[in-house]
C-alpha cells in the first residue's frame, strides 16, 4: 500500500557511489537483468542482494519499497517532493512491481531519533527490500545503512549527502559546486544590471548542516575571488540561523537587516529567501538590499519579478522525490544504479513566467 508522503529534500550534495553489475536489462516484462551471483560492484566493496529479495525477483513478486523523509511539515518543499514521489511510483512499478510506503518525522524540525526509529522499525520487521532516504545529518544513518547493506538490502540517498559509504546511489547536489554556481549567478546579474555590491551576508535554516556549510563556504570564496574588497558581515561559522520556520525566519531577518542597513545581498541556503524578501520590503529597503536563495515557491517568484530577490536556485525537489522509486525498480530489474543527473537551475526574472506555468503558481 502507498502511504502519505511527508518529507523535505532541501538540500543537496554528494557523489554517486555505485557502478553496475550483471547483464543488461531484458525489459520491464522480460525478466531480471542481474547476473550471477546477484551483485553490484560499488567503490566501497561488493554489494550482494539478500537471498530473500532474490527469491522475489525470480518470481517477479513485488518488493517492499520504503521512502523515508526528513520532516513532514517543511514549507513548500514537502509538497514538491510529494508530487515527484507520487508521480514516479506508477511508472517505476511498471519497471518492477513495488509495494511502496512513505514515512517521515512529524513537524518542521529535524528529528534524527524519530527518523532512525521509523527506519529501524520497518527494517527489524523485515518490511524493507529497498530503501530511499533523505538524511537529517551527514552521519546519523551511517551505521544503520551499513547494517542494511550487510544484509543485502539496497539503500539510495536523496537530497543531502552522507559521510557513509554503503549506499548504492545518490541523487542530489554537490554543495561546494552549488555555492560557486550561486555566486556566479549573482556576479553575472550584477554585471548585466550595472550593480556594484560590496557588502554580503550568509544565512541558513540549518547553518551546521554539511550541505549548508558547503554552499556558504564556496559562495563566499567565489565572491571574494571576484570582488577582492568584498565584505562579509558573517561567514559560514557565524551565519545567521534563520530556522526553517517562516515566522521565525521573518523576525530574525528583519532584526538582522535593521542592525545591518548597509548590507547589499543576503544569501540564504534553503527556503528562507522569501521571508527575507518580505522583511526587506517592510523595512523600506527595496532597491537597497537584495536576496538570493534556494528552491521555488509562489512568493519568491513574485519577489524575483518585483526585483527584490535576484534569483532562486531550483534543485529539482520533485526529481529528488522521484529518484527513490525509479532507483529501486531499476536496480531490481536490471542490476544497475541510476546515475546522479540532477542539475541546479538558477531562476531569474526572465524565467519567472515559464516557471510559474511549470509549477502551477
Amino acid at each position: 500500500m502507498r502511504g502519505a508522503v511527508r518529507m523535505w529534500a532541501a538540500l543537496a550534495g554528494g557523489v554517486l557511489i555505485a557502478a553496475c553489475g550483471g547483464t543488461s536489462s531484458t525489459g520491464a516484462g522480460g525478466g531480471v537483468g542481474w547476473g550471477s551471483p546477484w551483485q553490484v560492484q560499488a567503490d566501497w566493496g561488493t554489494f550482494t542482494l539478500s537471498p530473500k529479495i532474490v527469491a522475489k525477483l525470480k518470481n517477479r513478486t513485488p518488493i517492499n519499497f520504503v521512502e523515508e523523509g526528513q520532516a513532514a511539515g517543511f514549507p513548500v518543499i514537502s509538497q514538491l517532493f510529494e508530487n515527484g514521489y507520487k508521480d514516479a511510483v506508477p511508472a517505476a512499478s511498471k519497471i518492477y512491481p513495488l509495494h511502496d510506503v512513505f514515512y517521515a518525522p512529524p513537524g518542521n524540525q529535524y528529528d534524527q531519533p524519530t527518523q532512525i526509529s521509523q527506519v529501524e522499525t520497518q527494517f527489524n520487521a523485515g518490511q524493507i527490500d529497498c530503501l530511499a532516504v533523505v538524511p537529517v545529518n551527514a552521519d546519523g544513518l551511517d551505521t544503520l545503512i551499513a547494517q542494511m547493506a550487510a544484509q543485502g538490502i539496497p539503500v539510495f540517498i536523496q537530497g543531502a549527502p552522507t559521510t557513509g559509504a554503503h549506499q548504492l546511489g545518490y541523487y542530489g547536489q554537490v554543495p561546494d559546486k552549488e555555492g560557486v554556481q550561486t555566486a556566479n549567478t549573482l556576479l553575472k546579474w550584477m554585471k548585466d544590471n550595472n550593480k556594484t555590491f560590496k557588502t554580503f551576508a550568509v544565512t541558513s535554516g540549518v547553518p551546521p548542516a554539511n550541505w549548508a556549510q558547503g554552499r556558504m563556504t564556496s559562495f563566499i570564496s567565489t565572491i571574494k575571488a571576484a570582488i577582492p574588497d568584498a565584505t562579509f558581515i558573517n561567514d559560514q561559522s557565524s551565519a545567521l540561523d534563520t530556522s526553517l520556520d517562516p515566522a521565525t525566519t521573518y523576525d530574525r531577518a528583519r532584526a538582522f537587516l535593521k542592525g545591518h542597513p548597509n548590507v547589499d545581498v543576503v544569501m540564504n541556503t534553503d527556503i528562507g529567501a522569501e521571508h527575507i524578501d518580505r522583511a526587506i520590503v517592510d523595512l523600506g529597503m527595496s532597491g537597497k538590499a537584495y536576496s538570493i536563495g534556494w528552491n521555488v515557491s509562489k512568493a519568491n517568484l513574485t519577489y524575483i519579478d518585483q526585483g527584490v530577490q535576484i534569483a532562486t536556485m531550483d534543485q529539482n525537489v520533485t526529481g529528488q522525490g522521484a529518484y527513490g522509486p525509479k532507483a529501486c525498480a531499476n536496480l531490481m530489474q536490471t542490476g544497475k544504479v541510476i546515475p546522479n543527473e540532477l542539475t541546479l537551475t538558477p531562476i531569474l526574472k526572465a524565467d519567472v513566467p515559464t516557471v510559474r506555468q511549470q509549477y502551477g503558481f
